[in-house]
Order: C-alpha cells, then sequence, then structure tokens
C-alpha cells in the first residue's frame, strides 16, 4: 500500500501523555537548532523534521501487522522496523526512541481488536 495510514491519536494517548506527544507533533515544523535544543532533554535522541512521521508510520505499521494476524489475514508477523521505539516511556524520548510502538500496538490489539492477553518479549541485544 503506497498510502500511510496513520493511527489515531487515542492510540498513541493509551501509552505516551497528551504533552509529550504534542511536543513531539511540534517538531516537525521547527529549524535544526530547535530540533537540536529539543533533542538535548532527551538521552540518546537526534531529531530531524521527519522523526516523528517515521516514528508514527513504524507504530502504524506494527498495529496493522497485528490486526492483520490477529483477523487470520497471515498466520503469524514479523516486524523490522525503526525507530526502534522500546526505550520510548510514557512522556520521555530516549535510546532513539520517540513512540513505544510494541506498547501501542499492544494497546491497539486490547482496545481495538479486542485481545485479552498479549505477551512482549524484548530482546534488546547490542
Amino acid at each position: 500500500n503506497s498510502k500511510t495510514e496513520f493511527l489515531e491519536e487515542e492510540d498513541y494517548l493509551r501509552v505516551h501523555l497528551p504533552g509529550y506527544m504534542q511536543i513531539l507533533d511540534r517538531t516537525c515544523c521547527s529549524c535544526n537548532d530547535r530540533l537540536d535544543i529539543e533533542a538535548e532533554q532527551y538521552k540518546s535522541i537526534y531529531f530531524t523534521n521527519h522523526s516523528v512521521e517515521m516514528a508514527k508510520i513504524a507504530a502504524s505499521s506494527l498495529c496493522r501487522l497485528v490486526r492483520d494476524v490477529v483477523t487470520g489475514k497471515y498466520d503469524n508477523g514479523f516486524a523490522v522496523i525503526r525507530p526502534p521505539g522500546h526505550h520510548a516511556e510514557p512522556g520521555i524520548a530516549g535510546g532513539y526512541s520517540f513512540i513505544n510502538n510494541v506498547a501501542v500496538a499492544a494497546s491497539y490489539a486490547i482496545e481495538k481488536l479486542h485481545v485479552r492477553k498479549t505477551l512482549i518479549v524484548d530482546w534488546d541485544v547490542h
């Protein structure tokens, strides 16, 4: 699909704080100096004008994969997405992560697909 389908704001807000998402959304319109100042507030973060858009594409893609597995379109799935997401906290970016993709996908599965349980295995080997 060449058209990007983004999640609804509520899908992010089940995991991330509203003020944090507002800060992230503002970075798309910022100049490089402002992006650098914003990035300095976090650990191991670098912003570009497209960072948040790419993070939302990653989260949206993962939720689409989860939906397709849950609804039976696919038997299973494996997502290799960037930015990684697993270091993002509810109100803090970190570790090259802006949006916690897996937490967003798990909450999406529970709230929108009516999945009763999820298991998250984060094998973060460096």
